[in-house]
């Protein structure tokens, strides 16, 4: 993902094990988000990549 790119059902997935980042359970609250910074495929985001 690109730094201003929105959260969408289409690029973003849950990953397991849930024990790094964002857990699975707030899925929902990320989707329309704004990634403040540039992602690299395959990365637990954490809550300070999320505007």
């Amino acid at each position: 993902m690109k730094k201003g790119e929105k959260f969408t059902k289409e690029n973003l997935w849950v990953k397991r094990p849930g024990n790094v980042g964002i857990l699975a359970e707030n899925y929902n609250d990320i989707i329309g988000k704004t990634a403040k910074c540039d992602i690299a495929n395959d990365t637990h985001i954490s809550w300070e990549m999320i505007e």
